[in-house]
């Protein structure tokens, strides 16, 4: 219970009517819709913990002053967005305050020449699609809960869209985060700047399930909404060539808006009940038939299906629907084993949905492309009845479970995630550990090039009602380890919450040390929604070591002929090795430097002394640094074509990587040339979020695992997943952190395969905010380049030229090229642009020479405003300027000095200066680094500062 004085503080802090002690509401509050809490609600069992209070702010400075009571109080303090998430996120383990955020609930901004929109974290899913709706655009983001879950629940547990295979998921979609940290401060975390010497704080807030602070304010991407909408059905007689359909349809290119694969049972089910009420939910023909499918697209007759598993279990199957909704439920997971084998036995068939949503003829363009290769993998086509249908019905799934729960038994769905190639195992694998216990349904969704999620249904029933607690955790417990042995993530959106947190450390290995650091870092106090994401645990004491011996011991003990270069430098030969070095480094008083950043304008330490020096950075003494050396470690380790990866030791260098890559017909897409002889390692742990390619992303996008070696010697591994939502991802504690807390070993990244054409297109013009605006559009109606760039020439360099030269560079299949060049062409000469002379390029050769730039990326209006400035320098100092990285949300601009003359204009120099962060995110990173890192071992030179 809370004392009076915490009360009387919450009540000044959001008003009288924001505090409720009422037993009511506490208990309405105690949970969400976890199917355990609704087993346990149905047995009349009371919640095992309640809330002291619930609170209601309506902006963010009362949220600030909640959190500071709270922390002050020793209070938890449990962030809460609708209550619809399903794996106990919201339980109130310790008691504390529910913080609702359900009345902060507006659609601030809406930037139209970014294309972004900022949202408080309360507002429903629903009510922000239709506000965009009416402006024109749309979020592209339609869980089945949309009209009940929150846009800060969204970005709480990392969910997934209906859509995620066009758009995303919601973590592709933030791009800035204004957050309530665990001590009341409140700052804004912007995703899209670099970050270093610090963890990615916004990609590690997203899916932190309010553990690490509470979300204020989500500025997101949006999209126009489409003109068209096309779907298509499919009939398989086999989930594998189903599976290898949407594998092909994904590696080809295509970005379905959604694909959906329904198993055998799920198919029946699901087709009879969707036939109760849609007559045209078959697909063509007369009545929605389609002939010769026989009973509705499932390929036997209704009725003798129906008669058949009637006979099984001796009870009347008339309408199979009835056997998850029905009265007929309950002999159904009376003998779940027998009729699932007996279904199996029957030449079933499985529906696959397509659909692609936007510009008409793309569109169409799509789904024929889409439909030849269904086809090709022995597809039916249905027509477009089946999709339709789907698309009326999307939401209906969320609303059928309840009545399962009413008859006395438990329904549960897991969504798990994996690469395509282990995707048919997942399936089969937890299929056959719960087979004897559940009804086991499946569908396949949220398609990406690597891979797709594989969403359960499991139902079952006990006679006993008080066992039926138990019987939930057996089969959930089953189905949870057989996924993850055959290679799946644990959770694709659903979260963590309490359901899953025993699995949390099999998914990260090690990550346990890094969750806790992390927590201590940012919540020392303990209070942000305690026992979450994982399992609680007892941190143990490092034992404490002599002081540290001369120096001498470190050049003795590390003289080996295979570790040591020069004196100064440490060659590991296996990963292993990298603990070892870190254990004497600290034991003689050494510092280890590595992984160091060498991006255009910064330095990099080498062997001791710097290269070309970071900036700001104190320069590391050569007698205290050594420099450990991975070059040795450059094996690729596995190259899976069929999920379209390559995992790659850290010190390989990333033309080497390419070279291999290209030898198998494969590409990493683009690669800056700047950053081509950088190791892999190096690449990484400097990475930008902005630095890619509209047609391959960013390689933050494109790492899907990683392995490292942690400064405290902890090994850290994160399995492969096309996407995951298992609490903060922990990969983005070393992705971009300039090895401060880590040395990345090795990692796992998509690639492409090489373009069967390539060919450039280049135009020049008088204005660059116009040439850049025209960019914009071209991306913004689908065209995809595999790089663009627009060069505002230094007027010096003019001659007889236009200012302005804008090139695109596309590659794929020539039908691909073809389409995306026509599209640009159209915009960029109704502008009266001209054609200037161009020819397509690998860009395999790094740059021979670099000129002197300052750079950053900048919101789209902040680009154009920039180029507007530019304008107006002088032409004997305006020096050159090139924008890349371009979005429709924003683009990286490059100011060059080209000639003696040129010098860079204060105004813009100081705009795209990457200015100090916030106090706080330094003190945050610099306790993490002592936490971690507490003699400093490991590159001490990188400072939380950017330094």
């Amino acid at each position: 219970m809370l004392a009076e004085s915490v009360l009387n503080a919450l009540r000044a802090a959001v008003g009288l009517d924001g505090v409720s002690v009422r037993e009511a509401d506490k208990a309405f509050y105690s949970g969400d819709l976890w199917p355990r809490l609704l087993i346990r609600r149905l047995a009349r069992e009371a919640p095992a913990t309640l809330p002291d209070a619930v609170v209601w702010p309506r902006d963010a400075e009362a949220v600030r002053g909640v959190v500071g009571i709270c922390r002050e109080a020793g209070v938890p303090v449990i962030p809460y967005g609708a209550g619809s998430g399903v794996c106990g996120g919201t339980v109130p383990v310790q008691g504390g305050v529910v913080l609702d955020l359900k009345r902060m609930n507006r659609l601030v901004e809406v930037d139209e020449l970014s294309m972004t929109a900022v949202v408080e974290p309360g507002m429903i899913g629903r009510h922000l699609e239709n506000a965009l709706n009416e402006r024109g655009y749309t979020l592209g983001h339609f869980p089945s809960s949309i009209m009940c879950s929150t846009v800060g629940g969204w970005v709480a547990t990392r969910s997934a869209g209906q859509f995620s295979s066009r758009y995303g998921k919601i973590e592709d979609m933030v791009l800035a985060l204004d957050v309530v940290l665990p001590d009341g401060t409140e700052v804004l975390l912007d995703g899209t700047r670099t970050h270093r010497g610090r963890p990615d704080f916004t990609r590690l807030l997203v899916g932190s399930e309010g553990t690490l602070g509470v979300v204020t304010r989500v500025r997101l991407k949006v999209h126009p909404v489409p003109s068209a909408r096309r779907f298509a059905g499919f009939r398989f007689m086999d989930v594998v060539a189903a599976l290898e359909a949407m594998r092909s349809i994904m590696q080809h290119g295509l970005r379905p808006a959604v694909m959906r694969l329904y198993d055998p049972l799920d198919t029946l089910i699901n087709r009879f009940s969707m036939s109760s009420s849609d007559p045209d939910a078959a697909g063509p023909g007369p009545g929605g038939r389609d002939p010769g499918a026989g009973g509705r697209g499932m390929g036997v007759p209704a009725d003798s299906i129906g008669a058949f598993l009637g006979r099984t279990i001796g009870a009347d199957l008339s309408d199979l629907a009835s056997l998850l909704t029905g009265p007929m439920l309950r002999a159904f997971l009376s003998h779940p084993a027998l009729l699932q084998h007996a279904i199996a036995r029957l030449p079933l068939s499985s529906l696959l949905v397509i659909g692609f949503e936007g510009e008409g003829r793309r569109t169409r363009e799509n789904l024929d492309q889409a439909t030849d290769l269904a086809r090709r993998a022995t597809g039916r086509d249905l027509g477009a009845g089946p999709g339709e249908s789907w698309f009326r019905h999307r939401y209906s799934v969320s609303f059928k479970q309840s009545p399962v729960f009413g008859q006395g038994a438990f329904v549960e769905t897991l969504d798990v995630a994996g690469l395509w190639k282990d995707i048919p195992r997942i399936y089969s694998e937890v299929r056959n550990a719960v087979i004897n216990r559940a009804a086991v349904l499946a569908h396949f969704s949220h398609a990406y090039r690597e891979g797709c999620a594989v969403y359960f249904t499991l139902a079952g029933y006990r006679t006993n009602p008080a066992r039926l607690g138990e019987a939930y955790d057996e089969v959930v417990r089953r189905a949870l380890a057989a996924a993850m042995r055959a290679g799946a993530t644990v959770s694709h959106h659903h979260g963590i919450g309490l359901m899953k947190r025993a699995f949390t450390p099999e998914e990260y290995e090690g990550g346990d040390r890094l969750f806790w650091a992390l927590k201590e870092a940012l919540d020392p106090s303990g209070i942000m929604n305690p026992g979450k994401v994982y399992p609680p645990t007892v941190p143990v004491e490092r034992p404490e070591t002599e002081g540290p011996p001369e120096r001498s011991e470190f050049e003795s003990a590390a003289s080996w002929e295979h570790w040591t270069r020069g004196g100064r430098v440490v060659v590991p030969e296996v990963p292993e090795e990298i603990i070892e070095v870190l254990d004497l480094a600290r034991s003689t008083g050494r510092r280890i430097v590595c992984q160091q950043a060498r991006r255009p304008g910064e330095e990099r330490v080498s062997a001791g002394a710097r290269a070309s020096g970071d900036r700001g950075a104190p320069e590391p003494s050569q007698e205290a640094f050594t420099v450990l050396d991975l070059s040795r470690l450059d094996e690729v380790l596995d190259m899976d074509p069929v999920s379209g990866t390559v995992t790659a030791q850290a010190g390989i260098t990333v033309h080497q990587l390419e070279n291999f890559l290209h030898e198998k017909g494969f590409t990493l897409g683009f690669v800056p040339r700047s950053r081509l002889l950088l190791s892999l390692g190096d690449y990484l742990a400097t990475s930008c979020p902005s630095e890619g390619s509209p047609l391959y992303g960013t390689i933050l996008e494109n790492c899907l695992g990683l392995s490292a070696v942690m400064a405290d010697r902890t090994s850290f591994k994160v399995r492969p997943s096309p996407r995951r939502a298992v609490g903060p991802d922990l990969m983005h504690l070393l992705l971009g952190a300039r090895g401060r807390y880590g040395v990345i070993t090795a990692a796992c990244l998509r690639v492409f395969p090489l373009p069967a054409v390539r060919e450039a297109v280049a135009f020049a013009a008088d204005d660059a905010v116009v040439a850049l605006s025209a960019v914009r559009t071209t991306l913004v109606r689908q065209a995809r380049p595999e790089w663009v760039l627009l060069v505002v020439r230094a007027p010096t360099h003019l001659d007889s030229r236009r200012r302005v030269r804008v090139v695109y560079q596309f590659g794929g299949n020539r039908a691909s090229v073809t389409a995306h060049l026509s599209l640009v062409r159209s915009v960029m000469e109704s502008l009266g642009m001209e054609g200037e002379p161009v020819r397509a390029e690998e860009r395999m050769v790094p740059h021979s020479s670099r000129a002197r730039a300052v750079e950053r990326f900048l919101p789209m209006k902040a680009v154009m405003e920039s180029l507007a400035d530019l304008a107006e320098v002088p032409a004997e100092t305006c020096p050159e300027a090139h924008v890349t990285d371009i979005a429709s949300h924003g683009a990286t601009l490059r100011l060059l000095i080209r000639a003696e003359t040129h010098v860079f204009p204060a105004a813009l120099v100081e705009r795209l200066s990457d200015s100090r962060p916030p106090e706080v995110l330094v003190a945050v990173a610099d306790r993490l680094k002592q936490t971690l890192d507490p003699d400093g071992t490991l590159n001490p030179h990188v400072t939380g500062d950017g330094g």
